[in-house]
């Protein structure tokens, strides 16, 4: 599913485990609850995606666009957003424990109670 285009598409509860969405374009996709465990997102575009309570443990989203993206009650333990674009984005109750950020646009990010650990790399001074 490399280069799949999937705008707009309700994939919500989808188990998606470790499939290959890179470059896929999935602007404003709803994926809520779905399952993205070790996804293979790099360079997709998930611009204003709906990923409430979504499951990306282990999922590589690094390069992708992820502008405007709703992670509340998100799972992103271990996931790779080196250099993704994460500006808007809203990490409410996110995990973030075990992430790399290293590089990432974190540009007006909402973090709200989000989870860390001392393996959670390239968050912002004081966070």
């Amino acid at each position: 599913m490399s280069g799949a285009r999937l705008v707009k598409a309700k994939l919500d509860k989808a188990n998606l485990t470790g499939v290959d969405l890179r470059q896929a374009d999935m602007r404003n996709t709803s994926l809520n609850g779905a399952n993205l465990t070790k996804a293979d997102l790099r360079q997709a575009n998930l611009h204003g995606a709906y990923l409430p309570k979504a499951n990306l443990n282990g999922a590589n989203l690094s390069g992708a666009i992820i502008r405007q993206v709703n992670f509340t009650g998100g799972n992103l333990n271990g996931a790779n957003l080196t250099g993704a674009n994460l500006s808007l984005a809203d990490f409410t109750e996110v995990d973030l424990r075990g992430a790399d950020l290293t590089g990432a646009s974190l540009v007006n990010v909402k973090w709200t109670g989000f989870k860390k650990d001392a393996n959670t790399k390239g968050l912002p001074p004081g966070r």
